[in-house]
């Protein structure tokens, strides 16, 4: 959905990363080549395919904005601006995470069992993350350790937001007046989600029904418990199999794999800790009441 650069601010003279609706997807049918600034993205022609296509991208693009400049804890980015450039092309920046590694590819390079244990504290950063946004009334969608950076000191930030849901109002004033704005957001531009989204591997057996109001926290709670399966046995819990887009899998292809009964880590794995294999296999549970 969305490109990353980084950037300089010049007012106050500090690096930000800049990230920008994917217009050159849009235009190009899905070309990978990225122009090198932001300022070379152009907007399709608003009454093409490609320039509805870019709509909605863009409000998706603002709702992440707007969602994730809300959330203020240490492992969710700060958006610091929301703007678009002279073409036409929405923006927001945010702070530089300093570091290019994800979870995920700490995760494949930990060989012993030993060394992914480690990675329980990250992992721990991630779940308080999602604790907080739960607070906030906001639902990730998209909860995969590819979405989670390390970064050079030791940080654990919970990136792209663009799935993101509200899903009822928080307590404070403040924040209830912003989730009527994303709600206004998403009616006024007729954003409606459809069919699964998500990642296989990692998304729970009810983002594949027809009522979107069955993906709640329990949700976020069932790709939490997920990615705690791949940390402890490096492999993706056998409900799914590893990778792919859902879009690339058929409904009833997806609906035989949510519902196959996962192995419980410790089997995969022997060593891992009974307590660990325990709270995968309670968290990985398809009826979202036993989780």
């Amino acid at each position: 959905m969305g490109i990353v650069y980084m950037a300089i601010d010049t007012d106050l003279n500090r690096q930000v990363a800049l990230k920008v609706v994917n217009a050159h997807r849009s235009a190009r049918g899905g070309d990978d080549t990225e122009p090198k600034t932001p300022m070379a993205l152009r907007a399709p022609d608003p009454s093409s395919e490609e320039g509805r296509s870019f709509d909605s991208l863009r409000t998706r693009f603002v709702q992440e904005a707007l969602v994730t400049a809300n959330l203020s804890h240490p492992s969710i980015v700060p958006v610091y601006e929301l703007g678009q450039t002279a073409q036409g092309i929405p923006y927001y920046t945010m702070r530089l995470v300093h570091g290019e590694r994800t979870l995920a590819e700490e995760i494949d390079d930990a060989e012993t069992l030993g060394a992914r244990l480690a990675l329980i504290e990250p992992f721990l950063h991630l779940c308080d993350a999602v604790a907080y946004a739960h607070e906030q009334g906001v639902i990730h969608r998209d909860l995969k350790p590819e979405n989670v950076l390390r970064g050079r000191f030791g940080e654990t930030v919970l990136v792209d937001w663009g799935l993101a849901r509200v899903a009822g109002a928080a307590d404070d004033e403040a924040a209830a007046h912003w989730q009527t704005h994303v709600d206004a957001l998403r009616t006024n531009a007729g954003l409606k989600t459809e069919g699964p989204l998500g990642t296989p591997g990692y998304m729970a057996p009810e983002v594949l029904s027809d009522d979107p109001a069955a993906v709640d926290e329990k949700s976020d709670q069932y790709g939490l418990g997920a990615i705690l399966f791949r940390l402890l046995t490096r492999q993706a819990h056998a409900s799914w199999g590893r990778g792919g887009n859902v879009r690339s899998r058929t409904p009833e292809g997806l609906g035989k794999l949510a519902h196959r009964t996962p192995h419980r880590a410790d089997v995969i794995a022997p060593g891992v800790p009974t307590v660990l294999a325990n709270i995968c296999e309670r968290a990985l549970q398809h009826d979202k009441g036993a989780r």
